[in-house]
């Protein structure tokens, strides 16, 4: 029995009209069938989701499919690693695809330079397949085939996507990361996993292909996505005050969570929510006691400090400005 080197964890909710172009697109590999699982968690769906995935089952014997109450799509992650035996993993959304024969140059890597984590490009489809653009990392990033710390690729401020890239699942396992159970998870999660990985490299080949579909998470923004964040951001900062000791990363952190908090509130007034969400939202931050603008935001942090309903509509005044 030939030894697995690779596990693809997939949740899966309510996706019966696109899982079947996910899982179509993992039979396309140039790896052999024993030597790859792939591991979906329905988590809880109501439509034909799972009746879908049994089908797959049935033709596909290195697929496992496993169902549990509906909890997330963090923990069903989580349960998903906690199944696999591979020696490397990679997460896929189950509206995604995956390039054609991509899986062995990803094994083959992540071996050849013994790595904790590989990085690479991504592809955006619509929901007919076209392609609007390309992310290529090179075109950011000063980045090429050399093994560095996790460290070093955050300082050139890599977009943290949980599915961009490939893992160890040794790594993984002896550093004990999970995803916690609120919206923007991958946010918390990822910056974390880059921390401690010492042996990260990048790859410049398109294998993920994102499909923006109807319905999908970013689609479907609710409010109380905004109050994930400030959760999400709040355990990143726990993270931080607990394991960083460089000034150098502890300015990184705590750039990066005023960011994404500040992020969040300007999602909240471009998408024209009511006044007294983004109060309960400011009110959340301060009672994290965390940051929600650079400091060099000086006169922008007078107008926070002083007065939340000021602040607010200064900023309902200059974004909704902005975006029409």
């Amino acid at each position: 029995m030939k030894q697995v080197k690779l596990s693809i964890v997939i949740p899966a909710y309510n996706v019966e009209k696109y899982i079947g172009r996910c899982l179509d697109s993992l039979m396309n590999q140039d790896l052999e069938p024993s030597e790859f699982e792939i591991i979906v968690v329905d988590d809880g769906s109501t439509d034909g989701t799972y009746g879908l995935l049994q089908e797959y089952a049935s033709r596909m014997p290195h697929l496992q499919v496993h169902h549990t109450e509906n909890q997330g799509i963090g923990l069903a992650r989580n349960h998903g690693c906690s199944k696999m035996q591979g020696q490397y993993f990679i997460f896929m959304d189950s509206d995604d695809a995956l390039a054609p024969d991509c899986l062995g140059t990803i094994v083959q890597t992540m071996q050849e330079k013994a790595l904790d984590m590989l990085v690479m490009n991504y592809r955006f489809c619509d929901e007919n397949g076209e392609i609007p653009k390309v992310f290529d990392c090179t075109t950011r990033y000063p980045l090429d085939g050399r093994v560095l710390r996790g460290q070093d690729l955050m300082l050139l401020g890599l977009t943290p996507v949980i599915w961009m890239m490939a893992y160890s699942t040794s790594f993984w396992r002896r550093n004990d990361l999970h995803f916690r159970s609120c919206w923007h998870e991958d946010e918390e999660l990822v910056p974390r996993a880059y921390f401690l990985a010492e042996r990260v490299s990048y790859l410049p080949a398109e294998f993920y292909h994102y499909y923006k579909n109807a319905g999908s998470f970013m689609t479907a923004y609710k409010v109380e996505s905004t109050y994930g964040m400030i959760s999400a951001m709040e355990s990143l900062n726990q993270f931080r005050a607990k394991y960083v000791t460089d000034k150098v990363m502890d300015a990184y952190f705590q750039k990066r969570i005023s960011q994404k908090l500040w992020q969040g509130f300007r999602y909240s007034i471009c998408s024209k929510f009511p006044m007294e969400e983004q109060k309960k939202y400011i009110r959340l931050v301060k009672d994290k006691k965390l940051k929600l603008l650079p400091r060099n935001k000086y006169l922008k942090r007078v107008l926070y400090g002083c007065s939340t309903y000021l602040f607010i509509v200064y900023f309902r005044f200059n974004l909704r400005g902005k975006h029409g």
